[in-house]
């Protein structure tokens, strides 16, 4: 059951976690608490992308953080990724690489994932000595890549919230 307690797409489920929809940004997720949008707009070489990033920071009573999080961006249509397995390979693993050093991160593990029906990428990279790790799971939707992930210390979330969360994403259509 699930009872609507605000416009603008979210909804409370019945387990108290709410959903949210972005109808911009074609998906639903549900998460312990109201994500907030973020929109980044950055001049590439292959002209303006607008990053948006939904995220909720889930504070426990040790003060210790943990940040559920969903971007996507838009590349421009000309790009031709629907046709480039290699570009898409690439571009993954350069997510990969940057946000491994933009964290002095190490790489736990990088594998295919099929997740979302759409052939895409998980990893995991641990930082803090260990201490903390970013799970991220991404994919392209046509020209669009989504990024999908939780950043926390090791015993901040149990397995069951981190798995629940990443099975809840949903596009709204494809």
């Amino acid at each position: 059951m699930i009872w609507l307690t605000a416009l603008f797409g979210i909804l409370l489920t019945q387990d108290g976690w709410i959903q949210l929809t972005s109808t911009d940004g074609n998906f639903s997720i549900n998460c312990p608490g109201p994500m907030k949008e973020h929109i980044i707009a950055s001049r590439t070489l292959i002209g303006e992308i607008k990053y948006h990033t939904f995220s909720f920071e889930k504070i426990d009573s040790n003060s210790n953080t943990s940040i559920f999080m969903v971007s996507y961006y838009d590349y421009p249509v000309d790009f031709a990724l629907e046709d480039s397995v290699d570009l898409k390979e690439a571009l993954y693993q350069a997510s990969i690489e940057e946000a491994t050093q933009s964290i002095s991160g190490e790489l736990i593990y990088a594998q295919d994932d099929f997740s979302y029906s759409k052939f895409g990428k998980i990893w995991r990279i641990n930082f803090k000595k260990g201490a903390a790790y970013v799970k991220t799971k991404a994919f392209f939707d046509q020209n669009r890549f989504y990024s999908i992930q939780i950043v926390t210390t090791q015993s901040n979330i149990s397995a069951m919230e981190e798995s629940k969360f990443f099975k809840s994403f949903k596009l709204l259509r494809s």
